[in-house]
């Protein structure tokens, strides 16, 4: 199960990069937009802390995607 987190977590964060230059923004800029610190929307990128299903949600409003491409990333990683 750990691995699974582990990996889980990593895709994510890859897919939260992606996102998020595919839209233009800043690390800085996207932490602000999701009302956290630059440090821990850092710590979500780099897959070191998974963001709960509320920040999901929130983050994929800022980058104007469905919550459903952050849950399952490994599908959309190629």
């Amino acid at each position: 199960m750990e691995h699974y987190q582990s990996e889980f977590q990593t895709n994510l964060g890859q897919m939260l990069r992606m996102q998020r230059k595919n839209a233009g923004l800043s690390q800085s800029e996207t932490a602000k937009k999701l009302g956290i610190s630059r440090t821990s929307y850092v710590y979500y990128e780099t897959g070191k802390v998974c963001p709960d299903l509320g920040k999901v949600k929130k983050i994929a409003e800022v980058f104007g995607v469905e919550p459903s491409l952050f849950l399952i990333p490994e599908q959309f990683i190629a």
